[in-house]
């Protein structure tokens, strides 16, 4: 089972939280679990990543809360990132930015830990020397697929929709709501749907918005184990 990620927003304007929320929830690749105000007055160090607009619980939250920042701010060393300009969607990609950093931290430590057992000295120095690194190469994955020239979608093992860049939502001609979270059936025809589910077939000729285009098909396994397909429109 999938370890729960805390979350907490603290942003003014209400309905611009909502849209942010709605984007989390959305989201089924991992355990989100938004905070409210009150359980996070009685325990902020649960707090994974936070999301802010004001200095207000920068006091409050703990060390270990990876804070993004919508605007300026004089505590930018408390910040994982700050945004100046931003969407509920760019911020729900800083989210998992963070989130994947996170994950990233926590499975080089527990490799490292594995490995060394009588060292922990050498690791815990080592380890801080190495985050600024481990931030960019999490970064730099995402960064990749956003800025590739042809389309990239990620499908999981249940045909949902967990990952698009940004040539994708330019061929498909999506906006900014419409893909993240949803079934792939509600968004490509009865004919792409065949072809993705079709194991023989890796690569055929579709037509998207009345423009052909060249669909490839590859397995996306984690762990060894079959966990989505990933998607290429060129």
């Amino acid at each position: 089972m999938n370890e729960n990620t805390y979350i907490y927003i603290d942003i003014q304007d209400v309905e611009y939280k909502k849209k942010i929320v709605e984007f989390i929830l959305n989201d089924w690749t991992v355990s989100w679990r938004i905070l409210s105000d009150e359980v996070f007055i009685q325990d902020s160090s649960i707090v994974d990543i936070a999301i802010l607009d004001n200095d207000n619980f920068f006091t409050m939250i703990s060390k270990n809360s990876l804070n993004i920042y919508l605007g300026t701010t004089p505590n930018q060393s408390s910040c994982f990132s700050i945004l100046i300009d931003h969407t509920p969607q760019s911020i729900f990609l800083e989210i998992k930015k963070a989130y994947f950093y996170q994950q990233t931290i926590k499975q080089n430590l527990r490799s490292q830990y594995r490995e060394i057992n009588n060292d922990l000295e050498i690791v815990a120095s080592s380890f801080y020397d190495r985050i600024d690194t481990i931030k960019k190469q999490a970064s730099m994955r995402i960064e990749l697929v956003e800025q590739l020239p042809i389309g990239v979608i990620g499908i999981d093992d249940e045909m949902v929709v967990v990952l698009v860049n940004k040539k994708a939502i330019e061929l498909c001609a999506w906006d900014d709501s419409s893909f993240l979270g949803k079934s792939i059936a509600s968004l490509f025809s009865n004919e792409i749907i065949s072809f993705i589910n079709t194991i023989e077939i890796d690569e055929q000729l579709f037509f998207i918005n009345d423009k052909q285009y060249i669909l490839r098909k590859s397995d996306l396994n984690l762990n060894n184990e079959f966990a989505g397909t990933i998607l290429t429109i060129i």
